[in-house]
């Protein structure tokens, strides 16, 4: 005996849902998340997700197959982000605030004398550039990379091409080191405090 199809859990789901339903936990099915055996599990999930989310549904803003589709397509990337984060080592995941067992604790008096130093090495650095440069820099100890942008009145292209300038005056500095990936720009154009 097969498991149950969506349309038998809930009558109320329109056939075109049940298709947009399938449809989606076959996709799910070729990605390495989701074995093939478990693609009615995924379907009986999705329409689990449509039917959660019907009393949400507003007819004055689309149809029932457009809701449903945005949250079939949204409880797909949860469960597949689940998925993924159980397949995930568990023994590489460790707490930031402790030190592994082999490493000796910092020295607090270097720690504080390094992040003082950092600090007035940075000060001086703002001093010297352009005003528009260090209301950038400036700006961006405060704020996110759009918020920035907000905050100064630019768009975040220019914001990004006075960036390029930022990074190498800091580079050229010798603090190339404390720059930080970020994910709004793929050089990491962020600069920590």
């Amino acid at each position: 005996m097969s498991a149950a199809r969506p349309e038998s859990t809930s009558p109320d789901l329109q056939p075109g849902e049940v298709a947009i339903i399938r449809r989606k936990a076959r996709v799910m099915a070729c990605r390495p998340e989701v074995p093939w055996g478990d693609v009615e599990d995924v379907a009986q999930d999705l329409a689990l997700a449509v039917l959660a989310a019907r009393p949400r549904f507003d007819p004055n803003l689309g149809g029932r197959e457009e809701f449903a589709r945005v949250v079939v397509e949204r409880a797909g990337a949860n469960i597949l982000r689940g998925r993924r984060a159980a397949m995930r080592n568990p023994a590489r995941v460790c707490s930031l605030a402790t030190l592994p067992e082999d490493a000796e604790p910092p020295d607090p008096e270097s720690v504080a004398a390094g992040s003082t130093d950092l600090a007035l090495d940075v000060a001086h650095l703002l001093e010297q550039l352009p005003e528009a440069i260090s209301n950038l820099a400036r700006a961006l100890q405060e704020h996110t990379f759009a918020g920035a942008a907000r905050a100064l009145g630019i768009p975040r292209t220019t914001l990004y091409r006075r960036l390029t300038v930022l990074r190498e005056v800091f580079i050229q500095a010798g603090l190339r080191d404390y720059f930080v990936e970020s994910a709004d720009t793929p050089e990491g154009r962020r600069v920590t405090e």
